[in-house]
C-alpha cells in the first residue's frame, strides 16, 4: 500500500506495472509489482490517495507491513 498526492496518483492506472524498492531484512530489494487498487476518494485529512501494489513473494522474505517505495520512472 502506498499513499500518494492526488497529482501523482492520477498518473497511475489499475493493472499498471511499477518498480518498487522494499526492505528485505537489512537490505532493500528491487521488485516488479502491479497496481491492484486505486482508492476512489482522496483522504480529506492528508490529501493523499491510497494505491495498492501486488507483487510475488513466494519466498516470504517480505513481511506484511514492511516499508518500501515506488521507484522514480515507474510505468
Amino acid at each position: 500500500m502506498v499513499n500518494l498526492d492526488e497529482s501523482v496518483a492520477n498518473t497511475f492506472s489499475l493493472g499498471q506495472k511499477v518498480s518498487l524498492n522494499i526492505k528485505s531484512g537489512q537490505a532493500m530489494k528491487a521488485i516488479l509489482g502491479q497496481i491492484s487498487y486505486i482508492a476512489p476518494v482522496i483522504d480529506q485529512a492528508s490529501g493523499l490517495v491510497e494505491l495498492k501494489v501486488a507483487f510475488d513473494n513466494v519466498d516470504k522474505r517480505i513481511r506484511p507491513g514492511t516499508s518500501g517505495f515506488l521507484l522514480p520512472g515507474s510505468d
